[in-house]
């Protein structure tokens, strides 16, 4: 058992001010040379959510790799798999994230796609976007930064009443 924690880890990271405890039951086979860091899993979603009686856990296989172009700049790439059988669905998450500076500027960009269906025909769609930019002055650092999630689409019954947010991207924080 073991956590995960990848660039910026915004997709998968520690979390650690997240309420419900996550971590991996599974394997992970790294790569690693000065310029280049090649990570390849397969897992276990545990949760302890006992709180909202949630046991149904999640598989979750992809890759991560991060290739440093220089001493300034990094470049990621990254897929994630995750299925569920309990609740059959399979959901798909391909995305790159970008980190540089220069004397006194530093920026990072992270976009992300995300896509799948599950068995009762719903399907998943979504895009992810962040980015930020910072200006450093003397002692002070100054930041700018915006972040997009779209997917937030919701579903209404035959009655008219909303039944569940279709599409959110989902990101697996593990503490």
């Amino acid at each position: 058992r073991y956590e995960m924690a990848f660039g910026n880890e915004r997709m998968i990271g520690a979390g650690d001010w997240h309420s419900v405890g996550r971590s991996f039951d599974g394997g992970l086979l790294q790569y690693k040379n000065d310029a280049l860091s090649v990570n390849g899993f397969m897992n276990t979603l545990k949760e302890n959510n006992k709180a909202n009686n949630d046991s149904t856990d999640e598989y979750l296989q992809g890759f991560y790799a991060t290739y440093k172009v220089n001493e300034s700049l990094t470049a990621d790439l990254y897929y994630f798999g995750e299925n569920r059988f309990l609740n059959p669905h399979w959901l798909q998450t391909i995305g790159t994230y970008v980190k540089g500076s220069s004397d006194a500027v530093s920026y990072e960009v992270q976009i992300a796609k995300q896509f799948g269906a599950s068995t009762d025909k719903q399907d998943f769609a979504g895009l992810y976007f962040a980015g930020q930019v910072g200006y450093k002055l003397d002692d002070f650092q100054f930041n700018l930064g915006a972040e997009f999630i779209s997917g937030n689409k919701l579903v209404k019954d035959s009655t008219g009443f909303t039944t569940k947010i279709d599409g959110d991207i989902k990101q697996f924080q593990t503490n």
